[in-house]
């Protein structure tokens, strides 16, 4: 402490005794001051509801789980409505094929009836139309048409069928021609009949003197003919009456 001697006196400059109080009230403040506001930041923390970091991850841990679990149900339902429209599908499946079975079934039905009816009517009412050959022919298309349906086989016995139609249509369309036509005679010793109307064509038959024929065409003074063996060709119009 350093002290002013004036006058024999010793006397304290007051400047100096300020500080001195400051320093003591600071050196106060600090001790128990500094206490109240640390108690007080606590305080505020502890009211503030703050929860420590364990309990915060098990916070978490929990709702992982949950959603972990939400996931699994929703996978599982996605499952089973992937297994329902398999289901679904495979039963239209099953429908498309019993469908298609079944008209397969009634058109190749439906096409050997016909082309046995008309090959019965035809050799019933044209028996001169439908050679033998032909209608063994389209018998044995039917037979075979009627036995892939027993087995079956539909589509296989459609084109049978339709075969054995085909010939019968055209076998139909000469009838029709045929049954326009006139029947002509011979007029002379020896006639050719030939494969088109005019001299250069090959010969199909030779005829003699009174063999009938059917005329059902004229090209050029040329007659469209069929004789009585079945051969078709041209013969010329001087030649029969």
């Amino acid at each position: 402490m350093v002290y002013f001697t004036r006058t024999n006196r010793t006397v304290a400059p007051p400047l100096l005794l300020a500080l001195i109080a400051l320093s003591a009230c600071a050196s106060t403040g600090s001790q128990g001051g500094g206490s109240g506001l640390e108690g007080r930041g606590k305080n505020k923390s502890e009211k503030g509801g703050k929860s420590s970091p364990s309990a915060e991850n098990a916070r978490l841990k929990v709702e992982r789980d949950r959603l972990v679990q939400a996931n699994r149900l929703l996978e599982q339902e996605l499952a089973e409505a992937h297994e329902d429209l398999r289901r679904v599908e495979r039963q239209f499946a099953i429908y498309e094929e019993r469908l298609a079975s079944e008209n397969g079934k009634a058109s190749s039905v439906a096409a050997s009836a016909e082309a046995r009816i008309r090959c019965e009517k035809l050799a019933r009412e044209r028996p001169d139309v439908l050679p033998d050959s032909t209608l063994a022919y389209v018998k044995d298309l039917i037979d075979t048409s009627e036995r892939l349906i027993q087995k079956q086989n539909y589509a296989a016995a459609q084109f049978f069928a339709e075969r054995a139609n085909h010939t019968m249509s055209s076998a139909e369309r000469r009838a029709n021609v045929e049954g326009a036509a006139t029947t002509r005679k011979v007029t002379v010793e020896a006639a050719n009949v030939r494969e088109g109307p005019g001299q250069s064509y090959p010969v199909v038959e030779r005829l003699s003197h009174g063999a009938r024929l059917l005329c059902w065409g004229e090209a050029n003074e040329w007659y469209h003919v069929r004789t009585a063996k079945g051969a078709e060709g041209w013969i010329h119009a001087s030649l029969v009456r």
